[in-house]
């Protein structure tokens, strides 16, 4: 789906935390696909980031109900790789601020 954007909150503490952080950093993907002429930004990995280690989505939540459901949809669910831009930092809000500053022009998005 082009352009779909989907939010992960903390687990630990306030959802909305990142919530908002994801709303502000979509909306200024928005304005530069518009600066840009694009319709569409996809993205890819960097040639020296196909090889990476994979990581499961969510780590660190550690209640037994979760673990069971997670460990039956691993396989369905995507993954991640624990170098920036593609680390997700589970419950550190200034982390995550910090990395959605980050400029849009960073190779890892294409415009379409």
């Amino acid at each position: 789906v082009p352009n779909l954007v989907h939010t992960l909150g903390y687990l630990n503490i306030a959802w909305t935390l990142r919530a908002e952080l994801m709303y502000k950093w979509t909306c200024r993907l928005l304005n530069h696909m518009r600066a840009k002429g694009a319709t569409v930004a996809v993205p890819r990995l960097r040639p020296e980031e196909v090889s990476a280690p994979r990581r499961r989505l969510v780590e660190g939540f550690t209640p037994t109900y979760f673990l069971r459901a997670l460990d039956g949809f691993a396989r369905q669910l995507p993954s991640r790789s624990a170098a920036d831009p593609w680390q997700i930092h589970i419950q550190d809000h200034f982390k995550d601020k910090v990395q959605l500053a980050a400029p849009l022009d960073d190779g890892v998005l294409h415009y379409y």
